[in-house]
């Protein structure tokens, strides 16, 4: 039974790292540009929701 689980996880990682990497090889500028402003708001939401100073 693990190695069914076992094999399963490992089939779902190399389908999903192939499929980025496919992405990140064929990357257009449009994607490029949705790309860093996902990064952009997922970095913009951690910082705002992030620990505040005392008194602030």
């Amino acid at each position: 039974m693990w190695s069914t689980i076992a094999e399963t996880f490992t089939y779902y990682g190399d389908y999903y790292y192939d499929m980025v990497m496919y992405q990140w090889k064929h990357l257009t500028p449009v994607k490029y540009t949705i790309a860093l402003f996902a990064i952009l708001v997922f970095g913009w939401l951690l910082m705002k929701s992030g620990m505040r100073k005392p008194g602030s």
